[in-house]
């Protein structure tokens, strides 16, 4: 068939826009993002990879004022319907959901994300009975069953071995390029903080730690507990110490004193740290559970200066607030090393990209 010379011209110039918009769209989708969802005194956070969409908790503010709860529950649905809106090739389905541990914070709109997208693996370590999360995480088995999703129940004494989470894995590295490994999970524990799920994720040569709320050790009372995990992840026969060395670190307990320590600083030598935690200076009012970061004491000065100490990159000089002690301030406390905070910062998102660049985090704040 013969078209005329202009048609065949508009034809040319359509296929040559579409190949255009497909280049740039793939070339957009050839990179690995960490986003920091911030959902105040709790953790919710979404890596993004070249096909598939990981999300690690999906906490909120455990409080008695709903207000507070309500806002922070659907900042993080609005964030993710955004996220699945421009990565529309994802089809609102997220390849994984992990719980780090069962506790309030991390689990609280669980239930929320289940409803609201698809989700093919569900990850858990278990947890204590009267853990404050677990009747959230009950919830998200019984909709697992009957919706047939994968459920991975995984546990620190399995992670060594070469069959662990292969087939899970495997289909990150095929499909996204993406190395994922546990280097710890559930425990029997006094404290479900050190039963963390610990995951390093690796992509283009760049590499992020995400450690729950892991802790430098485990007392209750005078009875010692399982042992801090933190100090676990160091130790050759138990985990995978050279895997602990990353760019990107997401500390441990939302910034409090026991999140971190020297030791593990100097192995992890991280280039970011990154704190997830409600902002010191918002006070309770009224009767009730008062879960904010005033109450607790996060970010806590004593971590923030060990991560000063320890974190390699710098960023333009900010003035923040950290605590003490609970109901204690630091105000307009500078800071200049690449410590970043939704406290501070909003939400954040770090980007790797297909060249393996990464660079200082776009903050919402």
């Amino acid at each position: 068939m013969n078209y005329p010379k202009r048609n065949l011209s508009a034809v040319y110039y359509s296929v040559i826009c579409l190949a255009m918009i497909c280049l740039f769209s793939a070339a957009a989708r050839a990179q690995m993002k960490m986003h920091v969802i911030n959902v105040g005194q709790a953790e919710a956070v979404l890596l993004e990879f070249p096909r598939h969409a990981v999300l690690i908790d999906a906490g909120g503010e455990d409080t008695f004022e709903t207000a507070v709860q309500n806002r922070f529950r659907r900042h993080l649905l609005e964030y993710l319907d955004a996220f699945f809106a421009r990565r529309n090739d994802l089809n609102q389905t997220l390849y994984s959901v992990v719980v780090s541990h069962p506790h309030k914070d991390h689990t609280k709109n669980l239930r929320a994300v289940f409803e609201r997208y698809t989700v093919k693996h569900f990850i858990e370590g278990g947890g204590s009975i009267n853990a404050s999360g677990m009747d959230d995480v009950r919830a998200i088995r019984n909709i697992v069953a009957e919706k047939n999703i994968a459920h991975h129940r995984i546990y620190a004494r399995d992670v060594k071995r070469p069959s662990f989470m292969r087939d899970w894995s495997a289909e990150l590295l095929r499909d996204s390029q993406t190395e994922a490994k546990f280097l710890s999970a559930g425990r029997r524990c006094n404290d479900d903080n050190n039963a963390s799920l610990v995951l390093r994720v690796a992509y283009q040569g760049k590499s992020f730690l995400f450690v729950g709320d892991a802790e430098i050790d485990d007392k209750e009372g005078r009875k010692l507990g399982c042992g801090g995990l933190l100090s676990r992840l160091l130790v050759e026969e138990v985990s995978f110490p050279e895997l602990v060395d990353v760019d990107v670190l997401k500390v441990g307990h939302h910034g409090s004193k026991n999140g971190t320590s020297k030791a593990f600083l100097e192995k992890v030598t991280p280039q970011f740290a990154v704190l997830s935690a409600g902002v010191p200076a918002t006070r309770s009012s009224g009767r009730g559970r008062f879960f904010h970061a005033w109450n607790f004491g996060h970010p806590n000065e004593i971590a923030v200066k060990l991560l000063e100490e320890h974190t390699i990159k710098t960023r333009s000089t900010l003035n923040v607030t950290t605590m003490t002690k609970p109901r204690i301030l630091i105000e307009n406390r500078p800071i200049d090393k690449a410590i970043y905070c939704t406290c501070w910062d909003g939400d954040l998102v770090f980007t790797v990209s297909a060249a393996g660049n990464l660079e200082a985090p776009e903050t919402s704040n």
